[in-house]
């Protein structure tokens, strides 16, 4: 159980430090999708070697299209985020992509019939409020660009963890 716990931090504290790389990257004049597509590049470099040693290539044909559909979508997604992460705060752009949650949420209830119960309902809830209060400002919304970017991102990202 402990080594649950501390892969639980270790990968909050590792999604921090990436999240802060995605920004400081992004301030600077670098193309979203230039640095989307070397950073997804790099990840297949990774995993190749230990795919193709210890794992077996997919019998099925239409595997290989889903898995493109997934790349495409991923690669979509991620350069919305990090396009949001040229006009918009790293904190503010972390809540909205929160979105994901409850599209996910909403998908298996609607499309799966999973059952629902008051715990998940008031966590949906609070999702929605915390980012309807980040953006709220006196008596008015402020959206930007990049809320704009980082919510669809996060749609995006909710359908694809229905797919």
């Amino acid at each position: 159980m402990f080594l649950f716990y501390l892969a639980s931090i270790l990968a909050g504290i590792f999604y921090g430090i990436t999240e802060s790389i995605n920004k400081n990257i992004a301030e600077e004049k670098y193309s979203a999708f230039a640095y989307t597509f070397l950073q997804f590049l790099f990840n297949f470099l990774i995993y190749l070697l230990p795919f193709i040693f210890f794992f077996q290539f997919p019998k099925f044909g239409i595997s290989y299209l889903y898995q493109l559909i997934n790349v495409i979508i991923v690669l979509f997604s991620n350069t919305l985020l990090v396009k949001a992460y040229k006009t918009e705060n790293i904190s503010n752009i972390s809540i909205i992509s929160r979105i994901n949650l409850v599209i996910t949420f909403l998908c298996g209830i609607i499309l799966l019939s999973e059952p629902f119960n008051l715990t998940k309902l008031l966590s949906i809830f609070l999702i929605i409020i915390g980012i309807i209060i980040v953006f709220y400002e006196g008596k008015k919304f402020k959206i930007t660009s990049g809320f704009f970017f980082a919510l669809i991102s996060g749609i995006i990202w909710g359908f694809f963890g229905f797919f």
